[in-house]
């Protein structure tokens, strides 16, 4: 791959990104305010893009080149473990909210469920959808053996692709944002949401665009990205 090229991978899958918000964020967010099962089907096959995502990136094989430093405690597993525990419980909260499983809780009638019913309806129906997130987590944490070589056309279409995949979840999670946004109208403070949703979005999105970066050597793969995270904490904001 050519210097140019090395950088072109992330510049169009950001660009790629603000496209998708553009296009997805308004039809995502009128879908997830009708609460419905269909929801969940939409959240299971974004997540389960993103996690084929963040895969396809961990397969790349370092560039030759001058590396980039980085805190070694970035890629500890207990740091990446958390984070993706962090992850599972942002999606799992995601979607119990588009499925209308909080609304439920509120109006759950004991009067046709005894308690036994009750209990099992509130703690497994969250607890699978937590169980199955944390597939991120063990994503993260393994070791996974690096195949495609950076001089193959795959190696560019691989990290266009994974990048992608990875920025459709932070368009995913800013639907889902506007859409309790859209229901919970008159609510104050957009500039304190705006920073605790960026911090958000790093905390969930950075962790593969760090396995990109260590892999790319090149810090236009992190530059590109953080206008297109400060995008989504804008659009997220209510």
């Amino acid at each position: 791959m050519s210097r140019l090229n090395k950088n072109i991978p992330s510049l169009l899958a950001d660009l790629a990104g603000l496209g998708l918000a553009y296009l997805l964020i308004p039809l995502l967010s009128r879908q997830f305010q009708d609460l419905s099962f269909g929801n969940s089907v939409l959240m299971g096959v974004f997540f389960l893009l993103f996690c084929l995502s963040v895969f396809a990136i961990k397969k790349l094989r370092p560039l030759s080149g001058r590396e980039i430093a980085l805190p070694a405690f970035l890629f500890e597993k207990n740091i990446l473990g958390a984070l993706g525990v962090l992850f599972a419980l942002s999606i799992s909260a995601a979607t119990a909210y588009v499925v209308g499983f909080l609304d439920s809780v509120v109006a759950i009638n004991r009067g046709l469920l005894d308690e036994p019913s009750v209990t099992i309806y509130l703690l497994l129906t969250p607890a699978s959808w937590f169980g199955l997130a944390l597939i991120y987590m063990l994503l993260l944490t393994s070791d996974t053996e690096a195949t495609v070589e950076p001089t193959t056309a795959r190696y560019w279409l691989v990290s266009l692709l994974g990048l992608t995949g990875v920025n459709l979840m932070g368009v995913v999670f800013t639907a889902v944002w506007q859409a309790l946004w859209a229901r919970l109208s008159g609510i104050q403070g957009a500039g304190y949401f705006l920073f605790l949703n960026l911090v958000l979005y790093l905390f969930l999105l950075g962790p593969p665009r760090l396995f990109y970066l260590v892999r790319n050597h090149r810090l236009v793969s992190v530059i590109t990205f953080l206008p297109f995270i400060l995008y989504l904490a804008i659009l997220a904001a209510p």
